[in-house]
């Protein structure tokens, strides 16, 4: 591809790439120093692995989902609310953007009036997911999902779970089972019930400010949704992002490396074998047209059954599950996400620089972290607040 081709001679000249304002390692950095040309090429790349292009190729293999349409007027006014958060956001501060209780409120920005049919819409298809009648869906966009949102809800989401922790524990937990405890908070609050609440959250993320702006520079291509999917109680210790490149499966890697899971570790072989036979099963054939893609797995259990994963500050009361046990446990697998086979996407244990030739021609292997972090584990910025760890 010309975009690619171009990039790799601007490193190897030596020549810096400009890096724009982002908290999401899966953005696009190159934005500056691209022709016209391969950044039109780049943006048709990204749109390969929308939602609409991939979750019909996976049915029955990834959760039951149901797309509402954006029109281009209701986009062009979702992506303004978008600016204008943004714009407050930077007046305000990020400590004060993430203290507020309802920053849409106290910005002056009115997401479910300005966008009152799209609303109606995502009510009216949130009955058709089979968790929905629950009021329970997970939303994101055609590109990607809002879940670089930080706000006071996660905080308190956070501090509240943090708590039972404690008490269950009898003692403080230690700085891995608080991000442990961090990421089961995030993924909580992207349970989502109702329609407005939904909106409110895509206007207040840079990921789907940036996705629109690239769909809005293109809009005789216009194709944009909410995809509303069914809400499956995953553990964050149970993700693993695997890298296929030439249709090959060429590296694995546990998705939340932030954090060790003792149970993840004791059954390596036993998950990465199944993530290899699932993939070749009903994977590998419906995806053969995307040739080289970044896809997401998770093991679940049956339903009616919430996981437990086990870490060294929250041991289960039952022995930890190994091979054939594991299986029992976490019988099932489904694929989360579709992601470009291209260094914006998050390469996890993995390294785009270091393991660049691993992650193309493999052989393949699975990286999960091994032992507890001898030191408190890095996490993004700007969740330094919410652990209470910033300076």
């Amino acid at each position: 591809m010309a975009f690619l081709a171009e990039l790799q001679s601007k490193q190897a000249s030596g020549v810096a790439l400009k890096k724009v304002a982002t908290k999401d390692g899966s953005a696009p950095l190159q934005a500056g120093f691209m022709t016209k040309a391969a950044v039109d090429e780049y943006a048709g790349y990204i749109t390969r692995f929308d939602a609409e292009r991939w979750i019909p190729l996976l049915k029955g293999h990834t959760p039951e989902t149901q797309f509402v349409e954006v029109t281009l007027e209701e986009g062009r006014a979702l992506h303004a609310l978008c600016e204008a958060l943004d714009s407050w956001k930077s007046r305000v501060g990020s400590a004060a953007w993430a203290a507020a209780a309802a920053p849409c409120d106290e910005a002056g920005v009115d997401v479910k009036g300005a966008l009152a049919g799209l609303v109606a819409k995502v009510a009216s298809a949130m009955v058709g997911v089979p968790s929905g009648a629950n009021g329970r869906v997970f939303a994101r966009m055609s590109c990607r999902s809002a879940k670089d949102v930080v706000t006071a809800r996660l905080t308190a989401e956070y501090r509240q779970r943090l708590q039972s922790l404690k008490d269950c524990l009898g003692a403080a937990p230690d700085a891995a089972a608080e991000v442990s405890t961090l990421l089961d908070a995030s993924t909580a609050l992207l349970c989502q019930s109702d329609a407005a609440a939904i909106l409110e959250t895509f206007a207040l993320s840079e990921r789907v400010l940036g996705d629109l702006g690239r769909a809005l520079n293109y809009p005789e291509k216009w194709c944009q949704h909410v995809v509303l999917r069914e809400w499956f109680p995953v553990h964050v210790g149970l993700e693993f992002r695997c890298f296929v490149h030439g249709n090959v499966l060429t590296a694995v890697s546990q998705y939340n490396y932030f954090v060790y899971f003792e149970e993840v570790a004791a059954n390596k072989d036993t998950i990465f074998a199944r993530i290899k036979q699932y993939w070749a099963a009903e994977c590998e054939e419906r995806l053969r047209r995307l040739e080289s893609y970044i896809i997401d797995f998770a093991f679940y259990p049956d339903e009616g059954v919430m996981p437990e994963v086990v870490t060294p500050s929250h041991p289960s009361a039952s022995p930890l599950p190994a091979g054939a046990a594991f299986n029992e446990k976490y019988p099932n697998l489904t694929v989360i996400e579709v992601n470009p086979f291209y260094d914006t996407t998050g390469a996890a244990l993995f390294s785009w620089e270091a393991d660049r030739e691993a992650i193309r021609t493999g052989p393949a292997e699975l990286r999960v972290v091994e032992e507890p972090h001898a030191k408190r584990p890095e996490v993004d910025p700007e969740y330094l607040s919410v652990l209470g760890w910033a300076k």
